[in-house]
């Protein structure tokens, strides 16, 4: 799964999705992530999911590793390591809000 820090055009500093097929930045709502099953049942095993564009990259995946198990939004994805990573929120969207008064 690809993320990359940007530096963009008003001096600001963040994360930002990577599809890992044509290697272009994604939007959260224009991008998906694949992954296949765990091999095991095996409790806290983990494994690496691809970020692909919702359509054209995600069917390139398709046809070489045949159709994914299992998907979904990356908008969705967002939300869900938010929820695993016990984020506060309201308090990372002050902070956010707080970086972008100080930075131009």
């Amino acid at each position: 799964m690809s993320f990359m820090m940007k530096h963009f055009k008003n001096g600001n500093t963040g994360l930002v999705a990577i599809c890992d097929v044509c290697h272009e930045e994604v939007t959260a709502q224009d991008a998906n992530i694949l992954w296949d099953p765990p091999k095991t049942d095996t409790p806290n095993q983990l494994f690496m999911p691809i970020i692909t564009c919702k359509d054209q990259c995600t069917r390139k995946i398709d046809l070489v590793r045949g159709q994914h198990q299992y998907s979904q939004e990356l908008e969705v994805a967002i939300l869900c390591l938010a929820d695993n990573t016990n984020s506060d929120m309201k308090r990372a969207r002050r902070t956010l809000k707080l970086m972008n008064g100080i930075i131009p």
